[in-house]
Parts: structure tokens; sequence; C-alpha cells
């Protein structure tokens, strides 16, 4: 998993143990190692999911999922929705923005 990764090497450039650094971290920032991962692992998720035309099971391995089903499940509990009613959203949105700027040009 990333967390891990992230911990050791941590523990290997700076020689600091994780029950050392995660709590001044927390003071420091007001968030753990697992929430900043989270949120990074989101925003991406997002810029990935608008400009790209990789499908989800794609996206989640390269923010660091081993398998689809728990990016889907952070993603809804992060968002709200699954990633695919996001896409639907964002869908229905260009279509709506593109209907506008037509009706505007035939104005």
């Amino acid at each position: 998993m990333i967390l891990s990764d992230i911990t050791t090497i941590i523990r290997s450039r700076f020689s600091y143990q994780p029950n050392y650094i995660s709590p001044l971290q927390h003071r420091e920032l007001g968030k753990s190692f697992s929430e900043i991962l989270l949120s990074q692992r989101m925003e991406r998720a997002v810029i990935l999911l608008k400009g790209t035309s990789l499908a989800i099971n794609e996206v989640a391995l390269m923010l660091g999922y081993r398998n689809s089903s728990h990016f889907y499940m952070a993603f809804r509990e992060y968002y709200g929705v699954s990633p695919r009613e996001y896409i639907q959203y964002l869908s229905k949105q260009y279509l709506l923005a593109y209907l506008y700027y037509r009706v505007a040009m035939t104005a």
C-alpha cells in the first residue's frame, strides 16, 4: 500500500520512526498521513475522471488502490457519489454547456 511506502521513505530519509512523525504531523497539519493521502488521491481521481478517457478501474490502479471496489467505496464516502455517477454528472454538464453555447451562437 502507498501509505506504508511513504512511511518507509520518511524512515529511511530522516531516520524517524512513524510513531514520532505521525503525532507531529497531525499536530502541525491537523491531518494524519492517511487523511492527507486520501484527499490527494480523491483530488487526483477527479482530475483523471474529468480529463481523460481512462476506465474507472485504471484510475483506481493509478491511484494505488489494489482493486476498483476499494476505490469506489472511498470515492463514494469522500464525495457522496460513485465514480460512475460523477462521470455521468460531468457528461450532463458538458452537454448542457454545449447546448447553451449552440443556442447563444444562433441567437
